[in-house]
C-alpha cells in the first residue's frame, strides 16, 4: 500500500499539469497587471481564464489546451482587469495541433 501511495504522489504533478499551454510573456513590473484573460478558440464561445501570478508579482496567460482536438485552430486573447471592466484589444494567434500516431501494425509474438 505504501508503494501505491508513493507512486500516486510521484504521478500527481503529471495529472495536475497537463499540456500544452497557451501562454504569453509576463506583463512587465510597473505595468497594469490583468487578473483575467478572455480566450476565444475558433470563433466559439469565450472562456475566461484567471491570470497566472508569477513569483515576482507579475502575471501572464496560462491556459491548458490538452483537450483541444487535432487540427488548425485560431485563437484570440484579450487581457482583462475585471474590477474596472477594462479589456485590451484582441490579439490573434493560430497554431496546428498534430494528430496522434496511427495504430501499431503487424503485432505478433516472437521467441
Amino acid at each position: 500500500m505504501k508503494i501505491i501511495s508513493v507512486l500516486a504522489l510521484c504521478l500527481l504533478p503529471t495529472w495536475a499539469f497537463a499540456s500544452p499551454f497557451l501562454i504569453c510573456d509576463p506583463y512587465p513590473t510597473g505595468d497594469a497587471q490583468p487578473d483575467q484573460f478572455v480566450i476565444t478558440i475558433d470563433a466559439g464561445s469565450s472562456v475566461i481564464s484567471a491570470a497566472q501570478t508569477l513569483g515576482d508579482g507579475t502575471k501572464r496567460l496560462h491556459y491548458d489546451l490538452a483537450t483541444l482536438a487535432a487540427g488548425t485552430h485560431n485563437v484570440t486573447v484579450k487581457a482583462r482587469i475585471d474590477i474596472w471592466n477594462l479589456e485590451s484589444s484582441a490579439v490573434p494567434f493560430s497554431f496546428t495541433k498534430p494528430a496522434g500516431p496511427g495504430g501499431a501494425v503487424g503485432i505478433k509474438l516472437e521467441k
